[in-house]
């Protein structure tokens, strides 16, 4: 009896961590996906700082739109082309 109750908990502390780390990758995944975002915001907003209006065309908030909808098709695919594939 003894044993298997020390098995069930083995096994429940297992899945309890499973879960954890599971939870924990997708967080730090979302927030490395924000980070992107705000060095890549940064970084147009830093080239664009000078006297600069445009660059080829390109106006800052044009290339933040870009930026945006850029990594959100690419976040998009991300999440939807798995299951896709696997079908």
């Amino acid at each position: 009896m003894r044993q298997q109750i020390k098995q069930a908990l083995v096994i429940i502390s297992t899945a309890w961590q499973r879960n954890l780390n599971y939870r924990f990758t997708v967080f730090t995944y979302r927030i490395g996906e924000i980070a992107e975002i705000l060095v890549l915001i940064l970084m147009w907003t830093t080239i664009y700082s000078g006297d600069v209006g445009t660059i080829r065309g390109f106006t800052l908030n044009e290339m933040i739109t870009y930026v945006l909808i850029g990594n959100l098709s690419s976040v998009a695919i991300r999440n939807v082309l798995p299951s896709i594939i696997s079908r």
